[in-house]
């Protein structure tokens, strides 16, 4: 088997960035950091990680994803990730539940329609319910 290198590039349209990756997701994907500082302009709001042509993705590329996410979070960045209906990478982002944490789509159509309502709309369905379901009500630790 030939280890193809995986190649990261992005582009910039207004308030979304697009990050295309290009090869198999493993250990010879560039730094996220670096990708997230390439890519992120200080107005952008949504972040699509296009994974169309990622045949496959590893543990090693699970956590790449991951660090991503997690330079997106603190700036405010929404992510959303493209991986083809029935293909080996939404299969493996699926059983690992990244599906819970991030807008996962099918294309890259889907990643520019998906609007502001359907965003809300999940965010509202999953955010924590307090005591008896009540939305906003916490518990603190002492007792």
């Amino acid at each position: 088997m030939i280890h193809q290198t995986c190649t990261v590039t992005s582009r910039v349209n207004g308030r979304t960035a697009l990050i295309t990756v290009d090869g198999c997701l493993d250990r010879t994907a560039p730094s996220a950091k670096e990708v997230i500082k390439e890519a992120v302009q200080p107005d952008t709001r949504i972040a699509i990680l296009d994974l169309s042509h990622t045949p496959l993705l590893n543990s090693e590329g699970l956590d790449w994803l991951e660090e991503v996410r997690s330079q997106l979070e603190p700036k405010g960045v929404r992510l959303r990730v493209v991986a083809p209906a029935g293909g080996k990478v939404q299969r493996i982002l699926r059983l690992m539940q990244y599906d819970k944490v991030v807008l996962l789509l099918h294309s890259l159509a889907d990643a520019f329609r998906a609007g502001k309502r359907r965003y809300f709309r999940l965010r509202r369905a999953k955010k924590d319910t307090g005591p008896r379901g009540r939305p906003g009500t916490t518990i603190s630790g002492q007792g």
